[in-house]
């Protein structure tokens, strides 16, 4: 840390020195202690007045604390203080040229008159002007040492109240940031308090109008199953057969309402085929035929009355579509059929061929695996078929609830 230059050493009052080092060290005001500065230096120099100037933040000097300086003179001394801080070392500079009133220039009285800048490294902080009136000896070399060490006390002491005024500066900055973060945090609190609240309120709709959903859904099954008296069971059947082949095809899928939804309501349309038709025991006649085979348009009509069953009426119209393009009612065929009516077919069709009808007698479960293998690729899509048939036989047996998706998601 480069100090101002001195003169050369000579003795020091080093008890004075030591005193006004603590008025320094004492936390004090930056004014208070310039003002002690003066107060002790003119007693340790004999001087009869001095100034102390500061730069500020334009560095322009200005007077922060004077004694026993003429009223109207202190901003005389300012271009004394200057040729300090220009030269940054002292300077006796003798008779002080001061203007009077009239705009003449008069010579203060003054026996002498020293300068002593105040610098910390390279930046200068201000200077002390100190006067002695004629006619008292001039400063010697005993007086600028001690000038100089004191302002180098002084420059430490003006830095560190800069320094505590930045903090001060930034700690205002940061309480306020504070106050702010907590008010944001407030905020959010109250905010996440009544989200959470319109979330729960939200989940409890939601959970209601689910419940409502599956409640539309069992009443459409039960309505179905309860037209035809030889298919009891059957929607729960193929619901669990289908199922099964999904999960075995894709497991993500086995989670997706509208699959579950579209093998529960496959049948939906018969709601309109009337009963002396559904229930004959003998052959169908043509117009009989045509009637029959009309449900599936006529169930996709129905579920498309009905938002949330919009994405199960693909299998509702292309359940008795054939692999091989031989089904009914567009004629599909291959992939141009939907995914979930390609597999409903398979479940569909087990299920009516281990099930006794009046026309005939049920197959066992390894007679109808084996009609499913020897129609894979005609009537059937042959990677249903393979799922299907990699299900273990006692898994085939009615466990879930209908309408449960958990079992079939592995």
């Amino acid at each position: 840390m480069s100090r101002t230059s001195s003169p050369e050493w000579a003795p020091v009052d080093t008890e004075s020195l030591w005193s006004v080092s603590l008025a320094f060290a004492s936390g004090r005001s930056l004014a208070t202690v310039c003002g002690q500065l003066l107060d002790r230096l003119c007693h340790l120099v004999a001087a009869d007045s001095g100034v102390v100037f500061l730069t500020q933040t334009d560095d322009w000097l200005r007077p922060v604390a004077s004694r026993g300086m003429p009223e109207g003179l202190v901003e005389h001394l300012e271009s004394a203080a200057a040729w300090a801080t220009r030269s940054r070392r002292p300077v006796r500079l003798g008779e002080v040229p001061v203007e009077t009133t009239a705009g003449n220039l008069r010579v203060m009285d003054v026996g002498d008159c020293v300068s002593i800048p105040v610098s910390l490294d390279e930046h200068v902080l201000g200077a002390f002007v100190l006067v002695r009136t004629a006619p008292t000896a001039a400063f010697d070399d005993r007086d600028l040492v001690l000038c100089v060490a004191l302002a180098n006390e002084l420059a430490l002491s003006v830095e560190r109240a800069h320094v505590q005024a930045q903090l001060g500066e930034e700690q205002v900055r940061t309480n306020l940031t504070q106050r702010q973060l907590e008010a944001y945090a407030e905020d959010f609190r109250l905010t996440f308090d009544g989200e959470k609240e319109k979330t729960a309120q939200l989940a409890g709709a939601l959970a209601q109008l689910e419940s409502t959903y599956l409640s539309t859904v069992r009443s459409l099954a039960i309505a179905v199953e309860a037209k035809d008296e030889y298919t009891g069971g059957h929607i729960s059947r193929v619901t669990h057969y289908g199922m099964a082949i999904l999960g075995r095809i894709d497991p993500g899928l086995a989670r997706d309402k509208d699959f579950k939804f579209g093998f529960l309501l496959h049948d939906v349309g018969k709601l309109a085929v009337p009963d002396a038709i559904l229930t004959k025991k003998g052959p169908l006649t043509d117009e009989e035929w045509e009637i029959m085979r009309a449900h599936p348009h006529v169930g996709r009509r129905i579920l498309g009355e009905i938002p949330f069953l919009g994405g199960a009426q693909d299998i509702v119209l292309s359940h008795h579509e054939r692999w091989d393009g031989y089904g009914y009612p567009n004629g599909l065929a291959g992939e141009q059929i939907p995914l979930g009516a390609r597999i409903f077919a398979v479940a569909d069709s087990f299920d009516a061929m281990t099930t006794d009808r009046p026309y005939r007698s049920r197959l066992s479960y390894e007679a109808a695996r084996a009609q499913l293998r020897a129609n894979a690729g005609s009537q059937f899509w042959p990677e249903a078929v393979e799922a299907f048939l990699s299900v273990p036989v006692d898994r085939l047996n009615i466990t879930a609830d209908p309408l449960s998706f958990s079992d079939y998601a592995r």
